[in-house]
């Protein structure tokens, strides 16, 4: 498991990285809640975690999709009839709001790529991205980047100390990430595995009770065979 992705399911929360309560180290962009002893103050770097006890976090979890569009030779861009999904988290802390982007895509091409050519092309492999991830996929995929077609909203901070099992789901959805094969699956844009094959994946790993995408739009590779 990459480091800064924690699989335990009691934690503290920070902007910018979720924190298991039984770990030692953290990882985070925020001097203000990770002082760095290596990398610079603002580097991504590992620090001890500031003591117990930590105020309660709001966690939700959304998915949303959108239709992918299709490059044009000479200039301008057209719809594929094809939708793409990804997933954002939001943790709520001491008044802050820390949003994540969960995704995929090729390691070539564009996440288009494909869609124009009879599902083939020089795509490369399928990886899970999150924030931030090539060719500015997550300024697209932002918590107002298309309809959501599931929402837990905010949970109730837990103030007893008790899990809470959206805020599990978005340390789930982190491991899920982390632990896909990275370069290794080849990317195939009309059948799948593609970016709603990662998405599918990481929503059935979070545990949480979700909705898939209105059967009325076209999400291939959302049921890929061998992913479930």
């Amino acid at each position: 498991m990459r480091p800064g992705y924690l699989a335990k399911a009691s934690f503290h929360s920070r902007p910018s990285r979720l924190y298991a309560q039984e770990g030692t180290r953290c990882y985070s962009d925020d001097p203000e809640y990770c002082i760095c002893n290596e990398g610079g103050p603002n580097g991504n770097c590992y620090s001890n975690f500031p003591p117990y006890p930590t105020p309660p976090a709001s966690c939700m979890v959304m998915a949303s999709y959108r239709e992918v569009m299709i490059p044009l030779p000479g200039g301008g861009q057209t719809g594929s009839g094809k939708y793409h999904t990804w997933i954002n988290s939001e943790v709520k802390y001491n008044n802050k709001l820390a949003p994540e982007t969960y995704d995929g895509g090729p390691t070539s091409g564009g996440i288009w790529c494909g869609l124009n050519s009879g599902g083939t092309g020089a795509c490369g492999y399928i990886n899970a991205w999150t924030n931030p991830a090539p060719w500015g996929i997550i300024t697209d995929d932002s918590l107002t980047g298309g309809p959501h077609f599931w929402n837990t909203g905010f949970s109730v901070p837990h103030t007893d100390g008790s899990d809470d099992p959206i805020c599990d789901g978005i340390l789930s959805i982190q491991s899920a990430n982390a632990s896909w094969s990275e370069n290794l699956i080849p990317y195939a844009a009309l059948t799948g595995p593609n970016s709603n094959t990662v998405v599918h994946y990481m929503l059935v790993y979070s545990n949480l009770v979700y909705k898939s995408p209105p059967s009325t739009i076209s999400v291939p590779g959302w049921n890929t065979p061998g992913y479930f």
